[in-house]
């Protein structure tokens, strides 16, 4: 007899038994990745859901603003002015400027010298604050630190060149009636430069990048915020942007 007869033998695996081992590995470790992408989907959809329904910041910013507007006037018994001025009638400084404490930027607004002009060196270190603000201006902008929010100047809209408005001035529905609007990079101004829009023909949005696809957010004197499309009839322009025109409008077209 061999001495090696009672020695357990070598355990034999065919090819056949090999290639099946690998094979179940494989589909174990497929299946435990699946596991965890499928887990991994289930965390982030409730994100993207809300990320989705959440209004754009732009509306939000715009929407301050008209607050801010509202406060001052409330404050005021008046909405500022468009811009302030020199004893020369050289601008200063800008609504967007006087509006400041009204929009927990007090601190920023106590370092504003009034009695220079916006970008004077006086008023460099303001301006650098102002600047920081990013929810002054619209996050798809790409003209930070410039604000795309601007309204309309003259005798007929929200700004009178000269003086500060009241409610009472309003005769069309505050509803339909413009107080500002998102304008294209290329209009951007800084948020202090006393500088604004003296009609919406000039913008031409129908010709425009926007910063939003085929829309320009626009807030109204009542404080509402719309979308309005960029092919938005001459009419209807003409009708939401006077304060007293006696046009009548219901939508946008």
């Amino acid at each position: 007899m061999s001495e090696n007869a009672y020695l357990p033998s070598e355990p034999k695996f065919s090819a056949d038994t090999d290639r099946s081992t690998n094979r179940s590995l494989t589909w174990l470790e497929l299946g435990v990745i699946c596991c965890i992408l499928v887990f991994l989907v289930g965390l982030l959809l409730p994100a993207v859901r809300e990320a989705r329904d959440r209004p754009p910041r732009c509306l939000n910013t715009l929407k301050q603003i008209a607050l801010a507007l509202h406060y001052y006037e409330k404050v005021n018994k008046c909405f500022p002015p468009a811009y302030t001025v020199d004893s020369s009638g050289n601008r200063l400084h800008s609504w967007r400027t006087l509006i400041l404490p009204y929009m927990e930027a007090n601190d920023i607004y106590e370092r504003v010298d009034l009695s220079k002009s916006w970008d004077a060196p006086e008023n460099a270190t303001a301006r650098t604050l102002v600047e920081g603000l990013v929810y002054l201006r619209c996050s798809n902008s790409r003209k930070s630190p410039k604000t795309n929010f601007l309204s309309l100047v003259g005798e007929e809209y929200f700004f009178h060149p000269d003086r500060c408005r009241n409610l009472a001035e309003f005769v069309d529905a505050t509803r339909r009636t413009l107080a500002l609007i998102e304008v294209p990079d290329q209009f951007a101004v800084h948020w202090m430069e006393p500088t604004d829009l003296d009609g919406l023909e000039s913008l031409n949005l129908a010709n425009q990048r926007l910063l939003h696809k085929g829309v320009a957010y626009v807030a109204f004197v009542d404080g509402s915020i719309d979308s309005m499309d960029s092919r938005v009839s001459a009419n209807s322009l003409r009708a939401i942007s006077t304060i007293a025109g006696g046009e009548e409008i219901s939508k946008l077209d």
